[in-house]
């Protein structure tokens, strides 16, 4: 909230600001009066010298010699002032570390007061934006844990959601207005696959002509691939599979570690996961057949990243995203805020930055949780722990923008979308809140303030949009699946 303290302070900055503005106006007004004086001094000199040898010359006494007389005084003022140049300062030279260490303190002390006043205006303008409070149109309610990852499947109209309750659970999207009335606000999926035995904590699908293909991951250390059925191949009042196994495919590595993210590649048949062993790979979706049940994964390339800053340890990888409009090329965001952009053919970083200053006191405070690739820029976003976002033009390889304090808590997750051919993009927070930015000016123009109730100190877990229509979805800590109207009229 806008407290007085810092408006005070925003109040403080400004008159300090203004102050230091109107002492350099007052300088630099004294310079410009000690210039002018010295060379009225020196025209009136030199006019009092010219008439003098005029007034010889008349009498025939001497001749007038050189006439260049202000030339002259100007040449005498330089030559003093180089000699006042070599005058060997002994007594400043003693005191110059006592001076520099005071010039470092203003600076220091110049940069906290700019970025309270940055802050300040910051929360100014939030303040002065019109920002439209959202509410949930549908609530999804079958999940029996946390809900950690939500998927628009568009050819079928099905919403596929992940739970820590080892359960992927297909909602059908078609007909879920006449749904929602006639089951009074409790509509169920019409199937729940089984398979996973631990927690899941990420779901993705292809665009492509495995569009009814979707792939999950979570705790066991375990990739499946799950084949969907659509509603009209599934028996709602018998057996829930008819007989019939909708895992067609189980991949894992040597080591069976949690897998934290997993994004298949928009246009080709290219997997991206990340785990907690490290390391990312690149894995080979082209040899999948729907009609084997056992579908086997192939690892094209591995990749690790050992950051120089931290003594050459190797980064913990958090996030990752192909980059859209390099479709050989993705990037990982790590736990200490370094984004790292790796090209898949030659196996190799091409570029990496860290998004944050480090915290010397938690170096994990600024970790990236979430980093997503805009369609159709060369945009990337990133949500951070410490509630920051930030927007990153990987073309040149530079920050834009860096949104302190975009939310109260931990960002969670981040989705771009576009309304009205304007360019949004949505985050989630643990605080429990959903806001929407408007990219022309990194400001909020929606805002969700209560999306999901907080549990075990998390709130809103994952985001996903549908890219035909105005709609997007979120899941909670609360089990509850929410679908919002994308209307900021």
């Amino acid at each position: 909230m806008y407290t007085r303290e810092t408006e005070w302070l925003f109040e403080k900055s400004q008159m300090q600001q203004r102050i230091n503005q109107l002492e350099a106006q007052l300088r630099g007004q004294e310079n410009i009066n000690n210039d002018l004086i010295k060379r009225i001094k020196m025209l009136e000199f030199s006019l009092r010298q010219e008439r003098v040898k005029y007034a010889k010359l008349a009498q025939g006494n001497s001749s007038i010699g050189n006439t260049d007389i202000i030339g002259s005084v100007l040449q005498k003022a330089n030559l003093n002032t180089n000699l006042y140049d070599k005058i060997a300062k002994r007594r400043a030279k003693a005191q110059r570390p006592l001076l520099l260490k005071g010039f470092e303190e203003r600076k220091q002390n110049a940069h906290n007061n700019d970025r309270l006043a940055t802050l300040a205006q910051t929360e100014l303008d939030q303040k002065n934006v019109n920002v439209k409070e959202i509410q949930p149109k549908y609530l999804l309610k079958s999940h029996l844990d946390i809900v950690r990852g939500l998927l628009f499947v568009q050819d079928i109209d099905v919403l596929a959601s992940i739970s820590e309750d080892c359960t992927v659970k297909l909602w059908n999207l078609k007909n879920l207005e006449q749904n929602y009335d006639e089951t009074e606000g409790n509509p169920e999926p019409y199937i729940t696959l089984r398979g996973h035995t631990g927690p899941l904590f990420s779901v993705t699908g292809p665009h492509n002509t495995y569009s009814k293909v979707i792939f999950t991951a979570g705790n066991e250390g375990i990739i499946r691939v799950f084949n969907l059925p659509t509603l009209n191949e599934v028996n709602q009042f018998g057996d829930t599979y008819d007989g019939k196994n909708y895992c067609i495919g189980s991949w894992q590595e040597e080591n069976t570690e949690a897998y934290w993210d997993i994004r298949h590649h928009p246009y080709s048949n290219l997997l991206l996961s990340i785990n907690a062993n490290n390391s990312v790979n690149v894995w080979s979706t082209n040899d999948i057949q729907l009609d084997n049940n056992e579908n086997k994964g192939k690892i094209l390339n591995s990749f690790n990243f050992t950051d120089q800053s931290i003594k050459n340890q190797q980064e913990v990888a958090t996030s990752c995203t192909w980059l859209e409009t390099q479709h050989q090329n993705f990037a990982v965001g790590y736990r200490s805020s370094v984004v790292a952009i790796f090209d898949n053919q030659t196996s190799q970083p091409i570029f990496s930055q860290a998004l944050l200053q480090a915290n010397p006191r938690n170096l994990y405070f600024n970790q990236i949780n979430s980093l997503v690739s805009h369609q159709n820029m060369s945009l990337l976003a990133a949500g951070h722990e410490n509630g920051t976002l930030s927007f990153i033009d990987y073309n040149s390889n530079k920050v834009i923008k860096t949104v302190a304090d975009a939310h109260k808590d931990s960002i969670s997750c981040v989705k771009f979308a576009v309304y009205n051919g304007r360019i949004n993009l949505i985050s989630g927070s643990h605080d429990g809140s959903i806001k929407i930015w408007d990219l022309r000016n990194h400001r909020c123009i929606g805002e969700v303030a209560r999306a999901h109730t907080r549990k075990y100190d998390e709130g809103v877990m994952c985001i996903d949009n549908h890219n035909g229509m105005p709609f997007f979805a979120s899941g909670g800590a609360d089990c509850i699946i929410n679908i919002y109207e994308l209307n900021l009229n």
